[in-house]
């Protein structure tokens, strides 16, 4: 028989017993399985094609490891610089391999992550802020006329570019 690997199948829960565990675990404990913070539900097969491959195109459709609100690090490749600079939680794979979407970008469950389009109207040009784990361009909020998002992208505050001369 083939091995299970979604959530649902027995091996990857012995596997997560074992890492959260102390290596001897036959059955995960409940004590052991709390620790694990399980991602939204996987999409099903039935559903459309939401996402176009990042490398083929759209032509080729992508089945995403992450759920929205995270993007995908590679970890698997040594070159990876995402793998041991931030904290990774559990793919729908059961891989450490998701990284919540950071503020003043989102992620709309492709596996990828998207800056928020800058503002263009007269008078409130600049970047806009989005929470941390944002999902859609709709969770990028424009700033007022006389405040500007910070440097990292998560709040609004008073205009400082005018008063800065670096």
């Amino acid at each position: 028989t083939r091995p299970m690997t979604s959530f649902r199948g027995k091996s990857l829960l012995l596997a997560l017993a074992a890492l959260l565990g102390d290596g001897k675990a036959d059955t995960p404990t409940n004590a052991m399985l709390a620790k694990v913070e399980v991602a939204a539900p996987r999409p099903t097969d039935s559903q459309p094609c939401a996402c176009a491959d990042p490398i083929y195109g759209a032509d080729v459709c992508y089945e995403p490891v992450c759920p929205p609100g995270y993007f995908k690090c590679c970890f698997a490749c040594a070159e990876a610089k995402c793998k041991n600079m931030v904290a990774l939680e559990l793919s729908w794979r059961g891989e450490l391999e998701c990284i919540k979407c950071h503020p003043g970008d989102f992620c709309d469950g492709c596996d990828t992550f998207s800056m928020c389009p800058a503002n263009i109207q007269p008078g409130r040009e600049g970047s806009r802020v989005s929470a941390m784990g944002s999902t859609r361009v709709a969770d990028c909020e424009s700033c007022g006329s006389d405040q500007e998002a910070d440097f990292q992208k998560s709040t609004c505050i008073d205009r400082y570019s005018s008063s800065c001369n670096v």
